[in-house]
């Protein structure tokens, strides 16, 4: 995990990425869930988007589930280089032990990362 800080650290000191994937994400962890655990860390001002990436699973039976990953879009990219350091190995609950792989997202900037959304959506 601390590799995978360094190295964001290392490619956003000449870059403007703003956007990040977070991967590694427990299965029936919600945006809710997400929201809230960017908030207690004090992340809450820093984002603009927040998109996990969600399906509905033939026969689940006890709800919605994600696909292990989500997208944030921070609002600079210090911000960006932070959170990165901050999440990246974190277990982001206590029922499971994955922990949060952060990884650059493809898209970056709050518009392009909306448009990639919206597509998704409408699939």
């Amino acid at each position: 995990p601390p590799a995978i800080s360094v190295q964001i650290s290392a490619l956003s000191m000449d870059s403007q990425e703003v956007t990040l994937m977070l991967a590694n994400l427990p299965c029936y962890f919600t945006v809710e869930d997400l929201v809230g655990k960017l908030d207690v860390h004090g992340f809450g001002a820093s984002f603009d988007m927040v998109h996990l990436v969600s399906t509905e699973l033939p026969g689940a039976e006890e709800g919605p589930s994600n696909i292990g990953y989500a997208f944030v879009n921070l609002c600079s990219p210090l911000e960006a280089e932070r959170f990165a350091e901050h999440f990246g190995g974190m277990r982001l609950c206590t029922w499971s032990a994955k922990r949060c792989v952060i990884r650059w997202s493809r898209v970056q900037g709050l518009q392009s990362s909306l448009r990639m959304v919206d597509k998704s959506v409408k699939k």
